[in-house]
């Protein structure tokens, strides 16, 4: 050992050129490697919040959180599901297996959730059953005089987003969103020149009118106006929209709001 010591301290040249070389090398790696300041973790969990206005928490849990819980039966890699439902909301957070293939599996949970097809016909049953429940109550309490007021009455009332209006959606992907309005009159005579107007946050772009089942819905701005002529009683009206959104955080994106004239 004490001679290869030696014969090393000897080749000061060589030792010196190595020295440099490392030096060099060290400076060069310094200077080209890439670095980031918040790198992406993904840490293989999706939270679905679900808006539904008017439910109370046995609806919620019956229409929407079940639903979306069953729409991960034949999904692989799930570690576990949780839910909580409550009056007007939903959550569920979905947990998949570590070191799995998240990106496919977001998109695969995705499309599940997207595509739940008896989630609207049911929020549709219930909605007329409460609104027809509403108008027999209403009807009871009215005075003669209100029955005879003027048909054309100027008309104004809330409304709201009657199918998913929060959504698990991935992070850095452009994420296609699909919404529908639903209104319906509680009058006995028929309602007329209606104006819906639908506030699109600055967070979403591309915003296209699907269909429409009565009226017609056009884009101005950042809003979208639905117009309809005449509104007969106790019949349930949609409007559909698809909108564009990417994100690069969880953080909750707010849908809009809606006015209605």
């Amino acid at each position: 050992m004490l001679t290869i010591v030696k014969y090393t301290l000897k080749q000061t040249v060589f030792i010196n050129v190595l020295f440099v070389i490392l030096v060099v090398a060290g400076a060069f790696s310094l200077l080209t490697s890439s670095t980031e300041n918040m790198p992406m973790v993904d840490m293989g969990e999706v939270f679905i919040h679900t808006v539904y206005y008017g439910a109370s928490a046995d609806d919620v849990e019956q229409l929407v959180t079940r639903k979306i819980e069953d729409a991960t039966d034949s999904m692989e890699n799930v570690e576990y599901v949780q839910s909580n439902s409550y009056r007007n909301f939903s959550s569920v957070k979905v947990k998949f297996i570590d070191d799995s293939d998240y990106r496919h599996l977001y998109d695969e949970l995705r499309f599940n959730v997207l595509n739940i097809k008896d989630i609207e016909s049911d929020i549709l049953k219930l909605k007329d059953k409460t609104a027809k429940a509403e108008k027999i109550h209403e009807v009871e309490e009215e005075e003669e005089d209100e029955e005879e007021e003027d048909e054309d009455e100027e008309f104004d009332a809330g409304a709201e987003d009657y199918s998913l209006e929060s959504y698990g959606i991935s992070i850095d992907t452009e994420n296609t969103v699909t919404f529908a309005i639903a209104m319906m009159s509680l009058f006995e005579k028929p309602v007329r020149n209606i104006t819906v107007t639908k506030n699109i946050p600055g967070d979403f772009s591309n915003t296209r009118v699907t269909d429409t089942t009565i009226g017609n819905a056009e884009l101005e701005g950042d809003q979208l106006i639905w117009t309809i002529d005449t509104l007969d009683p106790e019949t349930t009206v949609l409007c559909k929209f698809t909108t564009e959104i990417m994100v690069s955080d969880i953080e909750t994106r707010k849908t809009g709001t809606i006015e209605v004239t």
